[in-house]
């Protein structure tokens, strides 16, 4: 069997990615190909950008280089998971998380001058996460996923896409001061059960693969610190919908000092099902995209996904 980063890579480009630019493409380009044969599919919109993937997968591409925000690559990594074709996440979008989580720089300007040894070098194997809404079919995510107040702040983002274009990450805290935080105040009663066993009540839940959660600015949002990428997952769920008791875990989470359990917060590991329902339809979001509203979601551990990392 031939080596895996010999057959050749499939550049997907999302022009509508928050920093895209044409140079900066096509130094990437150039990367690739002094590494190998490399077919750059500039997408005319996320359809395009999916059967291209399908595609590329098909054809037994050795890697699929997608560049593009932490959506698009989520969307990549469901079609590569449990194949021979390698994902190598450039970042594109706004905040980037999983592609700055495994090493790659913030600035997509920065990855070129990596390409080289990144593609020479082993891959690695993670075990991504997985969910479904009201019984539908699954959806990958590559680092979190989230029921409630994140949902509903990641809904308003993606409703208002000129105050994400211009404000980045200061319109992410905007929009949780806002919906988000009226969601949270609605108290929608989320009843988890976890690996079968029910009887938390909460306000708001989170789950992670991997780490951190987000970015603010430079630094790490690490509710979740505790799986990477290793066939488990995370979770946090409020059990109690006090906006300050919120805000005061956040700012801990910021500067690293770990989170407190309590009455107002809970939390563990699995390697089982973790179900989320509700009397009414929630928000729901995957990797920092709105999935729409749903009274039952089911998270369990994903499939595995060679990734594309730069040397240490």
């Amino acid at each position: 069997m031939s080596d895996p980063r010999t057959r050749g890579i499939v550049l997907i480009v999302n022009p509508r990615s928050t920093r895209y630019d044409r140079a900066t493409i096509a130094a990437l380009r150039a990367a690739c190909e002094a590494f190998g044969e490399t077919r750059m599919v500039d997408t005319a919109g996320l359809d395009h950008a999916l059967s291209a993937a399908h595609e590329a997968r098909e054809r037994g591409a050795g890697v699929v280089a997608v560049a593009g925000g932490d959506g698009t690559v989520a969307e990549m990594a469901g079609i590569l998971a449990a194949s021979p074709t390698s994902l190598l996440p450039i970042p594109a979008g706004s905040t980037n998380v999983f592609a700055r989580a495994l090493g790659w720089p913030a600035a997509t300007r920065d990855v070129a001058p990596l390409l080289a040894g990144a593609l020479a070098a082993p891959r690695r194997t993670l075990r991504l996460g997985s969910l479904s809404m009201d019984g539908g079919p699954d959806r990958t995510f590559c680092v979190n996923a989230g029921v409630g107040i994140d949902a509903a702040t990641v809904d308003w983002i993606e409703a208002h896409p000129a105050a994400k274009r211009r404000f980045r990450q200061l319109a992410f805290a905007l929009a949780a001061a806002g919906p988000g935080l009226a969601a949270f105040l609605r108290r929608d009663g989320l009843e988890i059960a976890v690996d079968g066993t029910p009887g938390v009540r909460a306000a708001t839940f989170m789950a992670a693969c991997g780490h951190p959660y987000a970015y603010v600015g430079s630094r790490p949002l690490e509710l979740m610190p505790h799986v990477e990428w290793d066939g488990a997952l995370e979770w946090l769920a409020m059990t109690r919908a006090l906006p300050l008791t919120a805000g005061a875990h956040v700012l801990r989470a910021v500067m690293n000092r770990g989170l407190e359990a309590g009455r107002a917060l809970m939390g563990g590991v699995t390697r089982g099902e973790i179900v989320v329902t509700t009397r009414r339809p929630v928000h729901v979001q995957a990797d920092g995209e709105a999935l729409g509203t749903a009274s039952r979601v089911c998270l369990t551990p994903g499939p595995p996904l060679d990734v594309v990392v730069p040397p240490r």
